[in-house]
């Protein structure tokens, strides 16, 4: 009774555990989110808004996930990498190619900033 009770407390404050909801042998990364700080984004309203965003139906299999993310600093074989905290959204293998395509689809940020400021 008592670790149902912190759940509820923790939902209410809109804090998320992190939890994967796929065998983590299918899971692919599609991309991140930009200026989104893995400590303060409350990942429950964050996919809901993604997936009106993205125009994904309410059971599209996704989840978003606190990770630290490694990007070549040039074009180089050996190229210095860049580390840094990110938010990235995750699904299944089966269903990356309908993820990315999703996000393809997506206007500019120029034009997305006034429906979603």
């Amino acid at each position: 009774m008592k670790l149902v009770c912190h759940f509820q407390q923790f939902h209410q404050s809109k804090v998320y555990l992190n939890m994967a909801k796929f065998k983590t042998s299918t899971l692919v990364v599609c991309g991140f989110l930009v200026g989104a700080h893995p400590g303060h984004l409350h990942h429950e309203e964050a996919e809901a808004e993604l997936k009106v965003r993205l125009g994904l139906p309410q059971e599209f299999p996704f989840q978003l996930n606190s990770r630290t993310i490694s990007v070549p600093m040039t074009a180089a074989k050996n190229s210095k990498r860049y580390l840094f905290p990110a938010v990235v959204i995750e699904t299944s293998t089966k269903q990356a190619k309908l993820l990315r395509e999703a996000f393809f689809s997506l206007p500019k940020p120029v034009v997305a900033v006034a429906s979603y400021p």
